[in-house]
Order: C-alpha cells, then sequence, then structure tokens
C-alpha cells in the first residue's frame, strides 16, 4: 500500500479521527491547528466546539431526528470506540453500559414517535421497553415518577476531554510534525500556508468545522448549550435522555461524581453565553430527574456552535485534481460518527470505496 503524506488541517475529533486511522495504516501525518496542543479552560480562546460535546455515542436514539444514514455511520462506529479504547489502554473515559430513554406520563408520544422510526427502520430489536422494576434496577437514582422507559443496551459515551488528553500522549508523538498555536491563512491541493511558513503534502484535508466556512458557503452553524454539574449524591451509571415536545435533554455521565447536561439546539451562529432560559430549561429537566441534583454544583456553562450542512448530514468534498478532502457537517453527531467517516474517507482516499457502498453518498466530488 502506497504511503502518503497528509497534513491535517484541525484536530477537533474529526482531524483526531483522520490522523489515528491514517497512522495505523503507516501514512504520516502533519496536524495544524489555531489552538493549544492541550485546552484546560484558561486560555482567552472559546473553548473548541469538540470539547464542548456531550460524547454521546447513541446511534439508535439519534433517529428520532436523523436521517438513518446517521445511525448506520454511528453504529459502525461503536466498535471502532472499543478498538481505539484498547489500543489506549483504557486511558481516556469510555463506558458501553447502553443508554436510556425516559418521558413524564403526558409526553409518552415522544416515546412513542421513536418507537415509530426504529420500526420503520426495522431497527426494534435494537431496544428493550423496560418496566419501572426493570428500570430501577438500571438506574435506581432516576425519580420514581418514571414508570416506564426505552433501554439501549449497545450504546455508549466517552469524555472529550480525556480523549483530548489520551490522543496528546499516545498519537501527537506519532506525527511527523504537529503546528499548534498557528493560524492556517491558505489551503488548497498538497499546500496549507500558515502565518509560520508553507507546506507541502501528497494531500491536505480540511477538518476546521465552522473555520472553513468562507470555503463552504453552504456550512452553518447551529448553537449548542451545555452545563457541567458536580453531584455525589446522584448516582447515574449510563446517559440519560429525557424526551420532551419542546426540549430533549440528555444527561451524560463524567468522572469524579460529574455530569453534562445539554444540549440546545438554535439555529444561530451565536457564541455568547448561556442564557437564562436555555438554563432553566435544562437545570429544571435535569431537577426532574432526580430531586437530589438541586444540591449540585454547577461547575460549567459553555456554549459552541456545531457546523452542519443543511441536510444536517456530513459530507466528505475531494478535489477533482486530488490534493484536497474537506470532510464537514458532522452536527451534533462528532463523535458518534467520525470514526467510520474517517475510514470512509481514508478508503475514497485511496480508491477503495466501492460506488454501492452505504457510505458513498457521503462521498461528493466538487471542484475547488
Amino acid at each position: 500500500m502506497q504511503k502518503l503524506s497528509l497534513g491535517i488541517v484541525g484536530a477537533g475529533v474529526m482531524g483526531k479521527m483522520v490522523g489515528l486511522f491514517a497512522l495505523s495504516r503507516g501514512h504520516r501525518v502533519t496536524y495544524f491547528d489555531n489552538n493549544p496542543i492541550l485546552f484546560d479552560g484558561t486560555q482567552e480562546k472559546i473553548i473548541p466546539c469538540s470539547l464542548v460535546a456531550a460524547g454521546m455515542l447513541s446511534p439508535f436514539c439519534e433517529l428520532e431526528k436523523a436521517d438513518l444514514i446517521i445511525s448506520k455511520l454511528g453504529e459502525d462506529s461503536l466498535p471502532l470506540w472499543e478498538g481505539i479504547s484498547k489500543d489506549f489502554d483504557g486511558s481516556f473515559y469510555f463506558d458501553r453500559k447502553g443508554g436510556i430513554v425516559v418521558s413524564h406520563p403526558e409526553d409518552k408520544n415522544e416515546v412513542f414517535n421513536l418507537l415509530r422510526k426504529l420500526k420503520q427502520h426495522n431497527l426494534r430489536h435494537v431496544c428493550e421497553e423496560v418496566s419501572k422494576i426493570k428500570l430501577n434496577s438500571l438506574e435506581p437514582d432516576l425519580s420514581s415518577s418514571f414508570m416506564e422507559a426505552l433501554y439501549f443496551p449497545n450504546e455508549g459515551h466517552v469524555d472529550p476531554l480525556s480523549f483530548q488528553k489520551a490522543f496528546v500522549e499516545k498519537i501527537i508523538p506519532q506525527c511527523d510534525e504537529c503546528h499548534f498555536n498557528t493560524e492556517v491563512l491558505d489551503i488548497g491541493p498538497h499546500k496549507i500556508e500558515t502565518n509560520k511558513g508553507h507546506y507541502s503534502f501528497d494531500y491536505v484535508i480540511d477538518c476546521r468545522g465552522l473555520g472553513a466556512n468562507k470555503d463552504l458557503g453552504s456550512l452553518r452553524g447551529v448553537r449548542g448549550e451545555v452545563i457541567k454539574v458536580q453531584a455525589p449524591g446522584v448516582k447515574i451509571s449510563r446517559p440519560v435522555r429525557l424526551m420532551h415536545p419542546r426540549y430533549q435533554i440528555y444527561v451524560v455521565p463524567r468522572p469524579k461524581d460529574c455530569y453534562l447536561i445539554g444540549a440546545t439546539s438554535l439555529e444561530s451562529e451565536d457564541f455568547s453565553p448561556v442564557s437564562v432560559r436555555s438554563a432553566l430549561e435544562l437545570l429544571s429537566a435535569l431537577y426532574s430527574l432526580n430531586s437530589s441534583f438541586s444540591e449540585a454544583r454547577i461547575l460549567e456553562m459553555n456554549v459552541q456552535c456545531r457546523p452542519a450542512f443543511t441536510s444536517n448530514n456530513p459530507k466528505i468534498i475531494f478535489s477533482k485534481g486530488g490534493g484536497l478532502i474537506r470532510v464537514n457537517g458532522l452536527y451534533r453527531h462528532g463523535y458518534l460518527i467520525s470514526p467510520k467517516l474517517a475510514e470512509v474517507l481514508l478508503d475514497r482516499m485511496i480508491g477503495n470505496l466501492e460506488s454501492h457502498s452505504p457510505f458513498f453518498e457521503c462521498c461528493s466530488w466538487e471542484d475547488l
């Protein structure tokens, strides 16, 4: 197999996955990113999108709003996450205990709608309708007001911050070069221009998310807000989604008795702080899961804008002349689909992706 030099612009979750799998195939990797190599929140820059994410690996729950291609990419990414965790010697927080979907009695139709979507796609077998007794055995700290739930045993979650640290320790040393805190001025087939110099590669791979909006006119930002709390008095071990006709929240476990609550989804490229309305909605819904969350301590409130195309599906765009690949539009599914999407990109790059592949629709040609 031909070994190629790759210049990857953007070290978010998509850039990480492309580099990780490229190195495993013997390619040479150089990273470029305008953020620091590690982001601890003390920098003046806005926290990168990939570190604000919840890290939910829930391909079937996402069918409530997402297309089937997202579910398929996510389903095929789950064993890849298992492999990454093993290769990283368990050095980042990754769990696969499944996920729970609940609703208040007056909102049961929201759960029925999800079941209907699963049946429509012949995926009814991926979840189990559980009684209150079974729900109590799975998550005894959930409110007693929930009389039933859906249990998705094969879903999981990952902590983006611990994955970032593990990536820096395990993968960055394998790269040819890394240019962090570096402004990328221009990219094109085979070339990258920064404020520090010019570089050439067999392929340039653009993983900049919203940073590529000047080159991808159809890309838009969708605002998402999350809150991180610490609640030693609550023990929830799986991601829990609360279905609601107006807003739907999820609560995702984090290390050290912490939980991430999200996420609003607003059609806006507004990076201003979390609004009072959003905070009230998220925290009120959190309280309804377990009243003991009232004593939780709010550690962080963060905002980011997720890159999305009109369809809310990703695109891999290859320049006709070769030498430049853009992958973007992962929307709210970055951690869910990026491992398989990286494999699709690398297979397509060397001509191994068949036109009948279910992922071929993610790949398109465009004059750049």
